[in-house]
């Protein structure tokens, strides 16, 4: 059930604003409903239409996501050939240390999310559940590699969640959705420059019957838990974008009898909190971009005796991981053709809350360049290459470097079909806390040959084939 309240009137559909983008408008439509040939994506970063994009692209609106009847942004995800995801919780939630996620094309860790643009993974994972589909005006997913332009987490592809804008008059709008294990109630409210939204998610107790233990005669429970969402964007200049996103939960699993459904053994308990902050800067008139994100994770684990006692979690799952990602980008035309160049810096840290031993930070510069060249009205290249670099960590001796080529092309066969190919090498780096699960290798050897990144040639064509309301 939902209802939608704007000055005391019911409403039947969200409002929505102008597609953003960095802080600025990218796409203003003169229609009422989107038509994908006319669709703008951000896909090669910078403005390209959809069908002059030479990567697989899906396109999700605010009137697609109203009318599919999503409650939740992996909901959303859900409908797009090519993402599947790995839920622990309702709509996407992660259990503790457990982290939900995107798959793009199989690829688990290689899927890069951004907020406008801005990236939101930690420790290789995004969690999409805290992002209310209220203030979504459209999500692009570019499946297949972009490392050479988004760097080591796009292996698999780019997700790139860009909010509403709301225009002069201020509107609110009430939200309740009801089921049988979830429960949500959500208020956003839009005006010239801003959005902000405020829910309370209470899940009900999940019984896992697929996982029961017949031999100790017990069976797996999710308990019911409850989750606060806050988030906020804000144009604070014409130039300027602030986006924030929190969310805290505090789910529990454990064992109950298979007859009597009575507690049985250690349940374990999470307070997870999280932060996604952003500021870009964005200026069409010099065509330069430069984003700044900060992305935490703090959980809090506690395991829970039948007797109710409380004791301190493991090591493991009680710990901070955050990241600081600043990157800058230029672009050059000319005529019809265009250069990008951009530099990327990223600060990673894991810390353990109880073990200081298992502490680590880690470092990496990238540089990236992409030359695309028009050749007449129907056909087009983009050359691109990027090179980074992993520092060495306490855990490691050696750094780690990666050159990454790419070439795409893109054959316009009539206004809408199109030919593209993609050819590039991507990598994969390992998150900062893989030396805390090696399976038993020693430090040693560990120091010695550090964790590599996974690297591999992507080979890729196809047509895409435009329509009023897909894109194929």
């Amino acid at each position: 059930m939902k209802c939608s309240m704007s000055k005391g009137l019911l409403m039947t559909a969200l409002i929505t604003g102008s597609v953003m983008w960095g802080g600025t408008s990218v796409f203003a439509e003169e229609l009422q409903e989107y038509t994908l040939d006319q669709m703008v994506v951000t896909a090669q970063r910078t403005e390209t239409r959809d069908l002059e994009t030479p990567a697989a692209v899906s396109v999700i609106t605010a009137n697609e996501i109203e009318k599919n009847g999503a409650t939740t942004t992996m909901e959303a995800l859900r409908r797009v050939a090519g993402v599947t995801d790995y839920s622990y919780g309702p709509g996407g939630d992660d259990l503790g240390s457990s982290y939900s996620r995107v798959y793009l094309r199989g690829f688990d860790k290689g899927a890069l999310v951004m907020v406008n643009g801005a990236p939101i993974n930690i420790n290789n994972y995004a969690s999409v559940s805290a992002i209310p589909v209220s203030a979504i005006e459209k999500i692009e997913v570019v499946k297949g590699a972009n490392s050479v332009l988004y760097g080591a987490e796009a292996l698999g592809g780019v997700i790139n969640i860009i909010t509403k804008k709301g225009d002069g008059e201020v509107k609110t709008t009430l939200s309740a959705t009801g089921g049988n294990y979830l429960n949500k109630y959500n208020v956003t409210t839009q005006g010239d420059g801003f959005i902000a939204s405020f829910g309370k998610d209470y899940v009900d107790k999940f019984e896992h019957s697929q996982m029961d233990r017949p031999s100790v005669n017990t069976y797996r429970v999710n308990e019911k838990y409850q989750k606060t969402n806050a988030f906020t964007s804000l144009a604070l200049s014409p130039n300027l974008q602030f986006t924030w996103n929190y969310s805290k939960m505090n789910p529990m699993y454990g064992q109950r009898n298979l007859k009597t459904g009575a507690i049985s053994g250690t349940r374990y308990a999470y307070h997870d909190t999280k932060h996604a902050a952003s500021l870009i800067y964005s200026d069409n008139e010099n065509q330069t971009k430069t984003t700044l994100a900060y992305n935490s994770k703090k959980v809090e684990a506690m395991n829970v005796a039948a007797n109710g006692s409380l004791k301190r979690g493991g090591d493991t799952s009680n710990y901070t991981a955050s990241n600081i990602y600043v990157d800058s980008q230029k672009k050059w035309d000319f005529g019809e053709d265009s250069l990008i160049f951009g530099l990327t810096l990223k600060h990673e840290k894991y810390d353990q809350t109880f073990a200081d031993k298992a502490d680590n930070d880690r470092n990496s510069y990238g540089a990236y360049i992409s030359y695309h060249k028009k050749f007449d009205d129907k056909f087009s290249s983009t050359l691109g290459l990027r090179g980074e670099t992993y520092r060495a960590t306490d855990f490691e001796d050696n750094n780690n470097n990666v050159l990454l080529p790419q070439l795409q092309t893109l054959y316009k066969i009539n206004d809408t079909l199109s030919w593209y190919t993609n050819i590039g090498k991507a990598f994969e780096m390992p998150a900062i806390n893989s030396h805390t699960s090696s399976g038993g290798t020693s430090a040693d050897i560990i120091k010695k040959n550090g964790i590599k990144p996974e690297e591999g040639w992507t080979y890729e064509t196809g047509l895409k084939h435009i329509t009023d309301t897909s894109s194929t």
